[in-house]
């Protein structure tokens, strides 16, 4: 909050309640928090690594090492069966492609009528 010595005129100032009596850190703030002074008031922020509001501070649950490796492994699972399926598609796509070529090589329309016109 605000306060004022008594019998002074000047504005309120701003009171660090972090450092009320010589504490270093309120009693409503949970052994894992850091008080924080903030105008007016202050806030209890958990420590990193915590989770909470300040005054009820919990470890952050960590996700299994076995459930982070599945996990990671469904990740390369998905991105080989991706690679795959796209070598897939082009050899199809050349397959059907080379079918389509006639079998000699490629062809010249009127390739006779030309030699012949010259003779």
């Amino acid at each position: 909050g605000y306060a004022r010595e008594a019998g002074d005129s000047s504005p309120c100032a701003d009171v660090d309640e972090c450092k009320l009596d010589g504490q270093q850190q309120r009693g409503d703030c949970h052994s894992d928090a850091t008080c924080r002074n903030t105008p007016g008031s202050y806030e209890c922020v958990c420590k990193p690594g915590l989770d909470g509001n300040g005054t009820h501070c919990t470890v952050v649950e960590v996700a299994s090492s076995r459930s982070a490796a599945r996990s990671r492994l469904l990740k390369i699972a998905g991105g080989v069966s991706g690679v795959v399926i796209f070598f897939v598609v082009v050899a199809a796509f050349l397959l059907i492609s080379d079918r389509n070529k006639p079998a000699g090589g490629v062809r010249h329309r009127n390739s006779t009528n030309r030699n012949n016109s010259s003779s």
